[in-house]
């Protein structure tokens, strides 16, 4: 306080600084008040003392964000900086370097109160730590909202957003990189050590005893031990992966599994006969089932298997009620555990054996997280009181039935251009469609990897007779009249040879425009589910759905009760949004 530049403001409460007084600086200097308020910290703090500081970058301007992180660095030669998910900032520092000691620093990571808590700041484990060794704080961003993949290329926007983004000031000579010794920032071990690796602390969110390597279950009797092992457990964490691409029909070829612990077994659906053994622990409500976009996953495991399913927990559900608009699952890890998930494998053929060692990191990260990304994403549906409305969500999905799909027989209507083709062409279209369907059962193929829809199209609209006529027609290759242009003429025999008279297609029921006290209603209640997303901050796809807005708007039920047994409707929209409905169908009205 000796610099005239600097005053210092005391608030209404004076008590000793060492108890909270609060106190402000102020400047005409800035380097002179950075070293004011560097002096007062440095004086406070022991030989080994940490400083931390918790920043919430949303409330500051850049401008105050850059003068509080050029303050703590400039007098903290050893500070380093940890964004959160949440866009806060966490600063520590120290004046003497630090050493880590990894094995403690592990052991107390590994303590279920303490790794919640630095989950929040995206540590998962001393790995995460060990990266920081040395660094500089990361340029930060001011605004909790994720970055968008797409970018302008505009000329001059890369430069821009690199100067918005660019937040913190440069902490001046001799404050490098880190990467070579003596550098300052958080101190790990002697030059002489090795930090540890990430891969090598086996699994980010669980203890190093857990193997990161998945392990397979191919035989019953492995089956019926993975079962064993698992009954009683709290949650376990499901994921599937099917073949359409390369496959038809469509084939279910993988399950991964994982549990509480982090450990992922990979369930070979196509070496088992059943899945019989985990009958018990999928219908088992104490153990919940944890997945992700969970309906297709059920209705393979459902079709293929008969399970049935209860304690569902369906982590892009419980992103949807707490407003979330990215929901794939690498968004999410990424999000509120910060993890990088490995890179998409979905084009793949997973009926391929051996996996390659790429399919099988893919298919242990699709499971390996998912416990603590739903324990995380529990806790803010809780904190906003939503968690009744998730379970009931999450109840309906376990219950929806998964019946054996029917044969396609109209999808020949739904080939592009279809519609402009005549009777002879519609009868024709539809044989030669039929016949595609044959050979791709037979070969197990798609359809499309038989004959594309153009080819069948262009046949339909050509009619060769000879064989000599198919080579015309696109996407029939030589070697492609030899397999199937015996059976292509043929189908398109059976189509010239439908009677004229008969169309193939059957008569559309004219469809009236909706009247005018209907489309009032949809309106009014378009404008209710727009109110109320804004108000819930959730998506007003989910809030109200367009296939309920037309089923309210034909049907208006009387009270709430009748709204809540409205299919589909489910009673947690009733009870945040019954009246708000009611009112708003009873205020429509038709011109």
């Amino acid at each position: 306080m000796s610099q005239p530049e600097a005053t210092a403001h005391l608030g209404d409460r004076q008590a000793d600084p060492r108890i909270g007084e609060r106190l402000q600086l102020t400047s005409s200097k800035r380097r002179d008040a950075r070293t004011t308020a560097g002096a007062s910290l440095h004086d406070k703090l022991r030989p080994g003392g940490v400083f931390a500081q918790w920043i919430q970058l949303y409330r500051l301007s850049p401008d105050l964000l850059k003068s509080t992180v050029a303050t703590d660095t400039a007098v903290l030669p050893h500070a380093i900086g940890f964004q959160t998910a949440a866009a806060d900032l966490m600063l520590v520092g120290s004046v003497e370097p630090l050493p880590a000691d990894y094995p403690t620093l592990a052991a107390r990571l590994a303590r279920p109160g303490v790794a919640t808590g630095l989950r929040r700041m995206r540590i998962r484990d001393v790995g995460d730590l060990a990266q920081y060794r040395g660094q500089r704080p990361r340029r930060v961003r001011t605004t909790s909202h994720p970055r968008r993949r797409r970018r302008s290329r505009r000329p001059g926007c890369r430069r821009r957003r690199a100067g918005r983004r660019r937040l913190l000031a440069d902490r001046g000579p001799g404050h490098g990189s880190g990467r070579g010794p003596g550098q300052p920032g958080l101190s790990g071990p002697p030059a002489a050590e090795t930090p540890p690796d990430r891969r090598a602390l086996r699994g980010g969110w669980y203890p190093e005893s857990v193997p990161f390597e998945p392990t397979w279950i191919r035989t019953p009797d492995e089956a019926h031990a993975l079962a064993q092992e698992l009954v009683g457990v709290a949650a376990v964490a499901i994921d599937t992966e099917a073949d359409s691409l390369h496959h038809y029909p469509e084939r279910l070829c993988l399950v991964q599994v994982a549990d509480p612990a982090g450990r992922v077994y990979l369930v070979d659906a196509l070496a088992l006969p059943d899945l019989e053994a985990f009958r018990a622990i999928c219908a088992d409500r104490a153990t919940f089932k944890v997945l992700h976009s969970a309906d297709n996953d059920l209705a393979h495991l459902k079709r293929r298997f008969g399970l049935k399913f209860e304690g569902l927990d369906d982590t892009l559900l419980a992103a949807r009620f707490l407003g979330v608009r990215e929901l794939g699952l690498e968004r999410l890890l990424a999000q509120y555990l910060g993890i990088q998930a490995v890179k998409s494998q979905q084009k793949t053929d997973w009926a391929r054996r051996p996996l390659t060692a790429a399919q099988k990191a893919y298919a242990a990260d699709d499971v390996r997280h998912l416990i603590p990304l739903r324990d995380r994403l529990l806790e803010e549906i809780r904190a906003v009181g939503r968690e009744a409305w998730y379970r009931e969500e999450c109840a309906a999905v376990a219950a929806l039935p998964a019946p054996e799909r029917a044969p396609d027989e109209n999808g020949y209507r739904r080939i592009r251009g279809a519609g402009r083709l005549d009777h002879r062409g519609l009868s024709v279209l539809r044989a030669v469609h039929v016949q595609r369907e044959s050979w791709a059962l037979g070969e197990r193929r798609p359809p499309f990897k038989v004959l594309s829809p153009e080819t069948l199209l262009a046949l339909a609209v050509q009619v060769p007779r000879e064989r000599g006529d198919l080579g015309r027609i696109p996407g029939l290759p030589p070697r492609l009249v030899e397999r199937y242009g015996d059976g292509i003429l043929a189908a398109i025999s059976r189509g010239l040879a439908e009677p004229v008279g008969e169309p193939p297609r059957p008569p559309r029921r004219p469809q009236p425009a909706p009247p005018a006290l209907l489309r009032a209603r949809a309106d009014a209640l378009r404008r209710c589910r727009a109110q109320a997303a804004e108000r819930t901050g959730l998506d007003p796809g989910f809030l109200l759905p367009q296939r309920l807005i037309d089923a309210l708007a034909a049907a208006p039920p009387p009270d709430v009760a009748r709204l809540a047994a409205v299919p589909g409707f489910r009673r947690w929209r009733a009870e945040s949004l019954g009246i708000e409905i009611l009112e708003a169908l009873a205020s429509a009205k038709g011109s």
